[in-house]
């Protein structure tokens, strides 16, 4: 099995405290077959859990990448899979790229350092967000002191964006870097490269993106 770098994309905050998971339970999704063609392969979104993307979405979203047929080389397979609590998508040394689904409730509580590193892609993307100051009258688990933070409240079309725009290229950016690294270097350029990869090209790709998948229609 393929070794994996999760990444947590949106760190999970509950009451002020950010949650700490158990990074050796995570395992790799491993149910298909990597073959010579490439690959987008779609498993089941899990208990109370939707898929934000599909097969489609993703196809359509390549598309758009002027120098995917680069990009992509190396990429045997993207996998939308499960809905998994420690990461929202991750790179795997062996070229898979996941993507998970995501809760049914879709507000996410993050931390502060995460809204103030991503509050232009929230804005872009349509996701209306506000400051919490945390409350100590709630029995949570963990020793630190509660702290204000921010809850996001995403839909389902502003989820897929999320997922496409801004986890998806962090992650393609992990690849890149492990792509290009230079021979003999003795580790990646970690999370400030992928990172910095994901805000250029959100920035490049967002007049194309939005014409492409638009907007849902407001209720009136």
């Amino acid at each position: 099995m393929a070794a994996m770098f999760p990444r947590k994309t949106i760190p999970r905050v509950k009451n002020g405290r950010v949650q700490r998971k158990n990074r050796d339970t995570i395992t790799a999704p491993d149910d298909y077959t990597l073959g010579a063609s490439f690959q987008i392969v779609r498993r089941a979104p899990g208990p109370n859990n939707v898929h934000v993307v599909d097969e489609d979405d993703v196809r359509r979203f390549l598309s758009l990448l002027p120098d995917w047929s680069t990009l992509g080389v190396g990429i045997p397979a993207i996998v939308i899979d499960a809905n998994r609590q420690e990461f929202d998508g991750c790179y795997r040394k062996d070229g898979v790229i996941v993507l998970t689904s995501w809760p049914a409730e879709m507000v996410r509580d993050v931390p502060l350092w995460h809204y103030d590193a991503h509050w232009e892609v929230f804005e872009r993307i349509g996701v209306p967000c506000e400051i919490v100051e945390a409350s100590t009258n709630e029995d949570v688990e963990g020793d630190l002191e509660p702290e204000p933070f921010a809850r996001c409240w995403f839909e389902p079309h502003t989820a897929r964006d999320y997922t496409l725009m801004h986890i998806f290229l962090h992650e393609l950016g992990h690849h890149q870097d492990a792509r290009t690294l230079r021979r003999g270097a003795r580790g990646d350029r970690g999370e400030d490269y992928a990172e910095a990869f994901a805000f250029q090209r959100e920035q490049e790709l967002w007049p194309r993106y939005r014409a492409a998948f638009g907007r849902p229609a407001r209720a009136h």
